[in-house]
């Protein structure tokens, strides 16, 4: 059988998934995209171009439904209620082997206002990750 471009390739591809979360989001998951079986997370990155402006807590969390923060973290950690960038490294953040997925599962985004009272906020999500070479 011929081989793909990428199984001709030594190092695995590097992938994004991203989107965007506004403040009309809040409480409700936004799906970005599907990570494959055997994948690695190794970076997230948000920028938020507008900040959101709840009475309480603006907060970012990043995982999927059964957890909810499993690649942020605690959404206390993630705070959004300014314009800035953070770029974390999942392992160096959450530690060893929390960046592997042996099954494929759906991404998602979740902001949270404390209050439900935003009415302003923006925030770009990438995740990069890659999918591991099938072990011998």
């Amino acid at each position: 059988m011929p081989k793909t471009d990428v199984d001709h390739l030594s190092e695995p591809v590097l992938r994004v998934i991203e989107g965007w979360v506004e403040f009309a989001d809040d409480g409700v998951p936004v799906d970005l995209g599907v990570f494959p079986a055997n994948s690695f997370i190794f970076r997230e990155i948000y920028e938020v171009t507008e900040a959101f402006n709840d009475s309480g807590t603006d907060e970012l969390e990043l995982g999927w439904t059964a957890d909810p923060d499993a690649i942020s973290g605690a959404a206390v950690d993630n705070p959004v209620d300014s314009i800035q960038i953070k770029d974390k490294n999942i392992v160096a953040s959450l530690g060893v082997g929390a960046g592997f997925n042996a099954t494929g599962r759906t991404v998602q985004a979740l902001y949270t206002g404390q209050n439900s009272d935003a009415s302003a906020g923006k925030v770009h999500v990438t995740v990069f990750y890659f999918v591991a070479t099938a072990s011998p």
